[in-house]
């Protein structure tokens, strides 16, 4: 009789974690969907705090963990209008040719929706193209707080922190990160590959350009670092020339691709006044 009880209760016992296990999935569902509909109804802050509690109820890298917080990135940068994103749009657009221009758009785009990461992200870059880092990294830490699990943030994060020279800041930060493979994965690379080369750190500095240029081969800021590192003249020369090229000629919609890198192509007068006093 007493092993038939202990069978029970093992039995019971399975089907109460079954039970669980079920109610948390369709949970994370519900709250999904709930979380969307409260940003559609202009409460994103609401919809962002019942994400992040439910992720903090979840096992770290659970399934249900990695549902919401693919729910809680979408939530995050939605549009709730078309204003705001055309007006999103046309601040990229504007970055690389006025950037002040691009700076109005963002901030008409804000007043309407004052909550939306993709628009506080692309506000701290256009701060830290302008040497504002100090300013981006404090507004990216309050960010944070309200939602430490957006990757995007995170990354932005760790530019502000490179950005000022705070390495133990950056490391910190970097071994927060679960995107430094796929999308983001070049803009943590091109990190790497400076902060090899201000500690002068060869070996690593080698390893990481070639990892970057191989993640990107077309990718501005690999051969910036390259002519910036390059100890033969002959390969300064021809990276400079490379990086000068791939920044004159790019296009609208590589340059959209890359927005997430806030100094792309922002060292080409350095680089010019190299190549033309070598030639």
């Amino acid at each position: 009789m007493r092993d038939l009880s202990l069978i029970l209760a093992l039995f019971v016992s399975l089907l109460s974690t079954s039970s669980r296990a079920a109610r948390t999935t369709e949970g994370a569902a519900e709250l999904t969907e709930k979380a969307h509909n409260l940003t559609l109804q202009k409460d994103r802050t609401q919809a962002v705090n019942i994400l992040v509690t439910a992720i903090h109820r979840e096992p770290p890298g659970s399934s249900n963990a990695k549902e919401l917080k693919m729910a809680l990135q979408d939530v995050s940068g939605l549009f709730i209008g078309d204003k705001a994103q055309q007006l999103f749009e046309l601040a990229i657009s504007l970055r690389r040719t006025d950037a002040g221009q691009a700076q109005n758009k963002l901030n008409e785009a804000l007043r309407i929706e004052p909550d939306n990461l993709q628009l506080l992200n692309e506000a701290a870059r256009l701060q830290m193209s302008r040497g504002e880092c100090a300013a981006a990294t404090e507004a990216l830490a309050k960010h944070r707080k309200w939602n430490p699990y957006d990757e995007q943030t995170l990354l932005s994060s760790a530019q502000a922190a490179v950005c000022q020279g705070d390495w133990p800041s950056y490391t910190a930060l970097r071994s927060q990160a679960e995107a430094r493979k796929g999308p983001y994965a070049k803009y943590w690379l091109s990190m790497e590959v400076e902060r090899a080369a201000r500690e002068k750190a060869d070996s690593r500095l080698h390893d990481s350009l070639e990892a970057l240029k191989k993640e990107d081969p077309q990718y501005p800021e690999a051969f910036y670092w390259e002519w910036k590192t390059a100890k033969e003249p002959s390969v300064r020369s021809s990276a400079g020339q490379k990086y000068l090229s791939l920044c004159k000629n790019i296009s609208a919609a590589p340059f959209r691709k890359l927005m997430m890198e806030p100094f792309l192509c922002k060292r080409t007068d350095e680089v010019e006044t190299f190549v033309k006093g070598s030639s």
